[in-house]
């Protein structure tokens, strides 16, 4: 493409045509550039909040109980004290942290 806008081959005109077409490139790369920076800052404050909410002890998502019957809220938390859960390594999101209320 340089070579083309340096070699003579095109009009005055086809010139500026093809150096507005790549300035017009380099501005919606440049501007893709900082929304990518943007989502990467907040994806880092995510993780950091998720960090410090499980140093806290808190869980990933809380399970309220409100409502239920003393029986059946009974056979719920029977039910969830008997998951498991372990990191995965590829996809640490995954593992949600039980905590009761």
């Amino acid at each position: 493409m340089f070579d083309t806008l340096g070699s003579g081959d095109l009009s005055f005109i086809d010139q500026w045509a093809a150096r507005d077409a790549i300035d017009q490139q380099m501005k919606i790369q440049e501007e893709a550039a900082a929304q990518q920076g943007k989502l990467i800052d907040a994806q880092v404050a995510q993780m950091r909040a998720r960090t410090q909410a499980l140093q806290r002890g808190d869980g990933l998502i809380k399970i309220s109980s409100d409502g239920l019957e003393p029986a059946l809220e009974m056979i719920m938390w029977q039910v969830l004290e008997k998951f498991r859960c372990a990191p995965m390594p590829k996809a640490p999101s995954s593992c949600w942290a039980f905590k009761p209320f």
